[in-house]
């Protein structure tokens, strides 16, 4: 039994002062330090996310129990409309991105752009007169 511990001990000295253990070692000493990356967070979409999911979960509940009424009411017949308004109330983002918001601002924009002002429109056709009134 002796002899058994002797070898035990003498491949973990082996092992121990050959190297592989040791190399791993140093290469992570090695390393130089991570940078820290910056990183920008914006509330907005986090507070809208906040608010959007229990607000989605409320329309889908209710969603449901009212394509439930319509399957009850129409004894399975109306499965379809049933469908349709379960997909109509629970399907779309739950999650707001940035991203979504940064999209929704551009379309804003490019609408309230491309959309002649009230005070801009014009009052007679171009090359002819106004349009005659009834009497």
């Amino acid at each position: 039994m002796k002899s058994g511990k002797a070898i035990c001990l003498i491949l973990a000295l082996a092992v121990e002062l050959s190297g592989p253990l040791a190399g791993r070692a140093r290469s992570q000493e090695e390393q130089p330090p991570a940078q820290a990356i910056e990183v920008q967070m914006d509330p907005l979409p986090s507070v809208l996310t906040a608010m959007n999911i229990p607000a989605r979960g409320v329309l889908c509940g209710l969603t449901g129990l009212m394509a439930g009424i319509v399957m009850a009411a129409s004894a399975g017949m109306r499965y379809a409309d049933a469908a349709q308004m379960m997909e109509d109330g629970c399907s779309g983002p739950w999650i707001i991105t940035r991203e979504m918001l940064e999209e929704s601002r551009k379309k804003e924009k490019e609408e309230t752009s491309g959309s002649p002002r009230p005070s801009e429109t014009p009052s007679a056709p171009e090359g002819g007169s106004p349009p005659a009134s009834l009497p």
